[in-house]
C-alpha cells in the first residue's frame, strides 16, 4: 500500500500544530502572573441537548479527489481544489477542476511554484469573489536545510481571472524573517472570506507575532483586510488566543462563516490550556464584522472535545449549509484504545473523520459527534464545500486526506432536501 509520507514532507515538515502540545506555557516572564490561573474553559451552550438541524445522508463510500480543505465551488457550478506536489525541479500547488459535483477531476494547471524542492508551499484556501476573480491564499516558507539559520515565512495570494485556468501573483499578506532556532516563528495555514459588506479578509496562523510580544512557543490566529485602493493587507487583528495571558495558545487552521452582516463565527484547532495540551476544537465570534473578537472578553468556547481529555480533536472546518444550519468537520483519535502522543507527526496520527451540526446562529452545537470516515484511521485536513449551483445544488462535499490512500471526498445531502 503506498503512503503519502513524501507529501507530508512537503506540507508538514515542521509538524506545525501537532508539535505544539510539547511546547511549554509562556516562558517569557512577560504578562505572566506568579502562578498560572485556573483555566476557565467556555463550553458550547448545547453541551447537554440536541440541535434542531437536518440529518445528512452521506454516500456509503468515498470517491477519489484531487485535494482536501480549501476547495471552492465557482459561480458556474465547477469545483476547484488545490494540493501541493512536485512542479518541475521544485514544488508547487496544483489546481484541479471538477465539472460534475466532485464525481471526477482533471488537472487544470499550477497556481504557484517554488524552484527549491524543500520549500514549504500551499496549505491555503480558494475563494471566488463577487467580481468573479478567484483568489488562492497560501504559505510560501523556506526554513529547511540552508535556510534554518535565516528562515523566511510568508502568507501570499495568487489570482485567476479566467475561472482558474491561469494564475498570477496577487499580493503578500504578511512576510517575516525571524532568527532561526526553536521554537519556530512561522506563518502557516490560511483562510479567505469575502463578507456581505464586500470586505476581503485573510485569516492565518501566526507564531511570529506572539513571539515578538513575549509569548515564545505560542501561536495566534490573526486576520488582515484587503485595501483595494492601496492594494495592501491592513489592520492586523487577533482573532483567537487565550483570554488569560499565562495560558498556552496554539490557535490556528481557522475557518469562518458569516451568520449575518456583522456576526462571524470562527472554528479553529487549538489545545487544552492544561497539560497534556491535547487538541480541541474551539470557536470565537465577532459581532462587528471581524474588527474585534470574543476571546478578548472571555475565554474561547469549546465547540468539540473528546470526553477523555487525553485524546484529541484536530483540523476543524466550518461551513453554512443551504438551509442555514452549520456543519463542522474535524478529525479525532477519541475512539482509539490509546491516544496519540503529543507531538505525533500528522502522517502517524490515528484519526477518524467526524462532524457535528450547529444552529443557524452558531450559538448551539450537537453534543454528540457523528462518524463520517474511519477506514484505516488515517484521516486529516478535512474541508467542506457546499454546492449551490446547477444540478448538484444542496449537496455537501467533504474533501480530506487519507494519509495512506490519498485525497478522497464524501458527498452528502440533507434528507429533508426536496431535490434529493
Amino acid at each position: 500500500m503506498r503512503t503519502y509520507l513524501s507529501l507530508f514532507v512537503i506540507l508538514f515538515g515542521s509538524v506545525i500544530l501537532f508539535r505544539c502540545a510539547t511546547q511549554t506555557e509562556n516562558d517569557s516572564g512577560k504578562d505572566t502572573p506568579a502562578k498560572s490561573p485556573v483555566s476557565r474553559e467556555e463550553h458550547s451552550p448545547m453541551s447537554a441537548t440536541h440541535v434542531n438541524a437536518p440529518m445528512i445522508q452521506w454516500d456509503s463510500r468515498p470517491r477519489i479527489a484531487h485535494g482536501a480543505k480549501g476547495a471552492v465551488e465557482l459561480h458556474n457550478g465547477h469545483i476547484l481544489s488545490a494540493r501541493t506536489g512536485p512542479a518541475g525541479a521544485g514544488v508547487g500547488v496544483v489546481c484541479s477542476r471538477s465539472s460534475n459535483g466532485g464525481k471526477s477531476w482533471f488537472i487544470e494547471g499550477v497556481i504557484v511554484s517554488d524552484h527549491e524542492i524543500d520549500a514549504d508551499i500551499g496549505d491555503g484556501c480558494l475563494l471566488q469573489l463577487a467580481s468573479g476573480e478567484i483568489l488562492y491564499s497560501y504559505r510560501q516558507n523556506r526554513y529547511r536545510g540552508s535556510h534554518s539559520e535565516a528562515p523566511y515565512y510568508s502568507i501570499k495570494t495568487a489570482v485567476s481571472r479566467d475561472e482558474g485556468v491561469t494564475w498570477e501573483p496577487h499580493s503578500t499578506v504578511m512576510e517575516v524573517r525571524p532568527s532561526g532556532g526553536t521554537p519556530s516563528q512561522g506563518l502557516w495555514s490560511s483562510f479567505l472570506l469575502e463578507t456581505s459588506h464586500g470586505e476581503l479578509q485573510c485569516y492565518y496562523d501566526d507564531e511570529y507575532t506572539p513571539s515578538r510580544k513575549g509569548f515564545r512557543g505560542h501561536q495566534w490566529l490573526q486576520m488582515r483586510t484587503w485595501d483595494p485602493v492601496d492594494k495592501t493587507w491592513e489592520g492586523e487583528v487577533t482573532v483567537s488566543r487565550a483570554f488569560e495571558p499565562a495560558l498556552l495558545s496554539r490557535d490556528g487552521m481557522g475557518s469562518v462563516v458569516e451568520i449575518s452582516p456583522d456576526r462571524l463565527v470562527c472554528a479553529l484547532e487549538s489545545v487544552q490550556t492544561s497539560t497534556p495540551h491535547a487538541g480541541v476544537v474551539r470557536y470565537v465570534t465577532s459581532e462587528d464584522g471581524g474588527r474585534t473578537w470574543s476571546w478578548a472578553a472571555k475565554e474561547r468556547g469549546i465547540l468539540y472535545e473528546p470526553q477523555n481529555s487525553k485524546f484529541s480533536a484536530y483540523a476543524a472546518w466550518i461551513a453554512r449549509l443551504q438551509d442555514e444550519s452549520l456543519l463542522c468537520v474535524f478529525v479525532t483519535n477519541e475512539d482509539r484504545s490509546v491516544p496519540d502522543k503529543p507531538g505525533t507527526p500528522p502522517p502517524e496520527l490515528n484519526c477518524d473523520l467526524k462532524y457535528v451540526v450547529g444552529s443557524s446562529d452558531g450559538r448551539q452545537w450537537s453534543a454528540v459527534s457523528e462518524m463520517l470516515y474511519s477506514d484505516g484511521h488515517n484521516a486529516y485536513m478535512p474541508g467542506i464545500t457546499v454546492l449551490r449551483h446547477g444540478p448538484d445544488a444542496g449537496a455537501v462535499l467533504v474533501l480530506f486526506l487519507d494519509t495512506e490512500k490519498g485525497f478522497l471526498s464524501i458527498r452528502g445531502r440533507s434528507v429533508s432536501d426536496p431535490s434529493h
